[in-house]
């Protein structure tokens, strides 16, 4: 008699565990013969796990930092497209536009200009709400001349997305957040270990090998999963969902986590396997690899204390003879200028060391430009690619 083996589900770290109960939810939703003959047990699992699953979605901090990562770099782009454009009007637009243009670009500095960015978070948030608040309601005929207030409608947006998502994740971390997602775990397996008893007992009474093909297709995926925590495939000592807890007594369920740091000290933990993982600090600036999970494997495990790597970013140099020179190093190191033609000056200006942003430089005559010009963003990888214009340069 076939029946669906067991799964530690208390081993798996948390993104593993919503993901095989994913599976097992989409797998009964397709078997019409198993969503009929257990719609009860399966229905009180799958609210179970509905439940679990929004509290997920809106605390889990790995999805949460990636939503404000996501968020952060779409604000950061409308920003850049605004400077862009108003830059690209002070250079080479005219007359009603340009002057508006110098206008706004002077507001903007005001603000910070191409520092913004580099603001702690709170205060770059604060300034970009104050910043594009004025531009909409003091300054409009400004954007209306430039064809921008759409640029700055959606920059607005961007911004406030970006609050919106980095309060979420700092709610994640209040004790509500925190004890409604440990009271949901347990009794989301409740109702999975239900749902498996009562299928595996069907199953004995299944002569005509209805639930074979659901009990092969889970059994595969347990296999796959018991794996991915480090526990022993079935048919090597695991047991049945009735008789998931008591084994591994004792001594057997402890394991070693061991961090070696960068200066050749080590710390040897013993954890009890399915238990919170609590990683020493690391120096500034380094990090452990492997990642540490968020709970102790069914196997000893080592990490190494590495550094954290350094991202690059791209300065791209336009000669005034259409040629390019591009330059890719890390930000904060000091950035190597190439020679100007005979009777040319760089614009905008450039720093002494690489920007935390791609940029681009171009060459000009010296005596073509009326200075004032600044901000080391001008193109920003962006000039020709569509972005430029959007109704700004006339």
């Amino acid at each position: 008699m076939k029946k669906i083996e067991s799964l530690r589900i208390e081993n798996l770290r948390l993104a593993e565990e919503m993901a095989y109960y994913y599976f097992v939810v989409s797998a009964v939703s397709e078997d019409s013969v198993v969503l009929e003959r257990f719609a009860k047990p399966f229905g009180m699992f799958k609210e179970a796990y509905d439940k679990q699953n929004d509290l997920y979605l809106r605390h889990d901090r790995k999805i949460l930092s990636q939503v404000v990562q996501e968020n952060d770099a779409e604000r950061d782009k409308w920003l850049r497209k605004l400077r862009n454009n108003v830059r690209e009007v002070v250079m080479f637009g005219s007359g009603e536009k340009k002057a508006a243009a110098e206008f706004l670009s002077t507001i903007i500095e005001e603000y910070g200009g191409a520092k913004i960015p580099d603001m702690r978070t709170e205060e770059e948030t604060g300034v970009l709400l104050n910043l594009y608040e004025d531009l909409q309601e003091k300054y409009a005929e400004k954007l209306e001349v430039l064809g921008l207030t759409s640029v700055v409608k959606s920059a607005a947006k961007a911004n406030e997305e970006f609050l919106e998502a980095q309060n979420q994740r700092t709610l994640s971390d209040s004790d509500y957040g925190k004890g409604a997602m440990e009271a949901a775990r347990p009794v989301t397996l409740r109702k999975y270990r239900y749902f498996i008893d009562w299928v595996n007992v069907e199953a004995e009474l299944d002569t005509a090998g209805e639930l074979t093909p659901f009990i092969d297709y889970m059994n595969a995926k347990i296999d796959e999963m018991r794996r991915l925590a480090g526990q022993s495939p079935i048919g090597s000592g695991g047991g049945s969902a009735d008789d998931s807890e008591g084994d591994d007594d004792g001594e057997a369920s402890m394991k070693f986590a061991t961090f070696h740091f960068a200066n050749g000290n080590s710390q040897k933990l013993k954890v009890e396997v399915g238990a919170p993982l609590q990683a020493p600090p690391t120096a500034e600036g380094y990090m452990w690899k492997p990642e540490v999970p968020e709970f102790m494997p069914a196997k000893n495990i080592v990490f190494r204390e590495v550094k954290i790597p350094v991202e690059e970013f791209t300065a791209t140099f336009h000669f005034i003879n259409h040629r390019e020179d591009v330059v890719r190093q890390p930000a904060g190191t000091p950035l190597d200028i190439p020679a100007n033609t005979t009777g040319c000056i760089w614009q905008p200006s450039i720093p002494a060391k690489m920007p935390a942003e791609d940029t681009s430089y171009y060459e000009v005559l010296k005596n073509s430009i009326g200075g004032g010009i600044g901000g080391g963003e001008i193109g920003g990888g962006e000039i020709g690619g569509g972005e430029i214009g959007g109704g700004a340069v006339g």
